[in-house]
């Protein structure tokens, strides 16, 4: 992703006023898209002020709208759409909010490339209020919980999000499972099994609940192996051993590896 900037200087916020009402006010949907294309191919980095003027002259609006998300530069109008809401310009609360409309409104694969931003992007999210990060989470979760979306690979990146957070609670739980009720074939776990591991002695309880969901969706991570023996060795050996059985199970009859030592505690 871009560089991110928080401030213009005055003189640069009123040039892009005088230059953004000039160029966008008065073209077609064509002409805006071309126009729009050409301003971000030129200003690659986000800055927060230029937000707020394009948000106030209605450009981000109807960008949403009309712009063609088939554009390679789409990814850095997202990106304004994204940071916009993290630096509090912006609210899922408000009956006018950008981000809102745009989860609810854009093709399913410019929904997958958010996930996939804010999780490239997560040292810098991890500084954000973590209420923010949930609330947009839950509002990507109900567009792609929808039977006639194709949601799976954007859940896949969504649960990756689980890294955003220090602690897990009740709350990221829930909307973790409801992410893993929408995965598809073909989703690596490798990056999660990792952080369930890494995390485990703060979150058990809860690693726990997310892993018996995944397992009884059927679906069976197989790499990193050492990651997922290590896990299965402390689930088996905490108060969690009926629910580390039942994974072990998965594995022993799908043979993917012999995990009988770990299963059986000797390990």
């Amino acid at each position: 992703m871009a560089m991110l900037y928080p401030t213009l200087g005055q003189n640069e916020i009123a040039l892009a006023e005088q230059i953004l009402h000039v160029v966008f006010k008065s073209v077609n949907d064509q002409e805006f898209n071309q126009a729009l294309t050409g301003f971000l191919f030129g200003s690659r980095n986000i800055w927060i002020d230029l937000y707020k003027v394009f948000r106030q002259a209605g450009i981000l609006r109807r960008a949403i709208d009309v712009f063609d998300w088939g554009s390679q530069i789409s990814d850095h109008l997202i990106a304004y759409l994204i940071w916009g809401y993290f630096y509090g310009e912006d609210s899922i609360k408000d009956k006018d909010s950008l981000i809102r409309h745009f989860i609810d409104t854009a093709p399913i694969n410019r929904i997958e490339r958010v996930s996939w931003l804010v999780w490239s992007q997560a040292e810098e999210v991890k500084k954000k209020s973590p209420e923010l990060i949930l609330q947009l989470w839950q509002l990507i979760n109900g567009r792609i919980s929808k039977p006639d979306e194709s949601g799976g690979r954007v859940a896949s990146y969504l649960l990756n999000w689980l890294f955003l957070f220090e602690d897990l609670d009740d709350t990221i739980t829930v909307t973790a499972m409801q992410t893993i009720d929408c995965f598809q074939d073909g989703f690596s776990f490798n990056h999660i099994i990792q952080y369930f591991d890494d995390n485990w002695d703060n979150n058990k309880s809860h690693i726990t609940k997310l892993l018996a969901r995944i397992y009884e969706k059927g679906f069976l991570p197989n790499y990193p192996e050492d990651r997922i023996k290590s896990l299965l060795r402390k689930i088996i050996l905490s108060e969690y051993k009926e629910k580390g059985q039942f994974i072990c199970r998965q594995y022993l009859k799908a043979k993917i590896y012999d995990f009988k030592d770990v299963c059986s505690g000797k390990e």
